[in-house]
């Protein structure tokens, strides 16, 4: 729900406009419902002068239990060489665990990918709400050449990217998970480009580093 609403100030030479004119809780969702409504407003301009005027834009959220926005998931994670053995386990295991958690057979809003990246990327699985489908891509991920963390993010974007086709952007939300235990081959300057990139687009970046070599100052700046 969305109101504008147009006033005219005519007192004061100069004023802050920071208005409250929020009903209070409850006042247009019964005290026994079961959704909590979320207020917000804007007003433009923020600094007025006298005799102006000045639009608030007043919005209000239904959050309701049992209900979910779209949720979308990709998970880019590193498959090179030296992820090899227990590593790539491991990853296996905390990823298959990420992916079970998020309990989609209840919430068919909720998909996952994920995309392998080495000296390439690769997507193993689109966008699904198939927890099988996600955690047998997971189980696909291998360990063998380079490290390219910026060219997965990449290939994380056009995932997101086809799973937002015919969506409503605003209503989702959309993260990319990046695992790595090593520093990109070609340097960090690649990988927070591409990060910046996402960012751009609304993604919620996350970025996991693991083992001694991982470059933690770069994968800080990718989140």
């Amino acid at each position: 729900v969305v109101a504008v609403v147009g006033l005219t100030l005519t007192s004061l030479p100069s004023v802050q406009a920071s208005p409250s004119m929020l009903p209070p809780a409850g006042h247009l969702l019964q005290d026994n419902s079961p959704c909590v409504p979320e207020y917000g407003k804007v007003a433009y301009p923020k600094v007025i002068l006298y005799g102006e005027t000045v639009d608030i834009t007043l919005t209000v959220k239904a959050m309701c239990a049992g209900e979910r926005f779209p949720l979308h998931i990709v998970l880019v994670l590193d498959a090179s060489g030296s992820m090899a053995g227990q590593p790539n386990q491991q990853l296996k295991t905390a990823a298959t665990r990420l992916v079970r958690s998020l309990d989609m057979e209840n919430y068919p809003s909720t998909q996952v990918g994920v995309v392998q990246f080495n000296s390439t990327a690769t997507t193993l699985c689109r966008l699904t709400n198939n927890t099988n489908q996600a955690v047998g891509a997971v189980n696909r991920v291998g360990a063998a050449g380079g490290t390219a963390i910026d060219k997965g993010i990449q290939e994380g974007m056009k995932v997101l990217a086809q799973g937002r086709a015919g969506l409503n952007r605003d209503e989702i939300t959309e993260v990319m998970v990046v695992l790595s235990d090593g520093g990109n081959n070609a340097g960090c300057d690649p990988v927070l480009q591409q990060a910046r990139q996402a960012r751009g687009q609304g993604i919620l970046m996350i970025s996991i580093c693991v083992g001694s070599g991982c470059d933690e100052a770069c994968m800080r700046q990718v989140a």
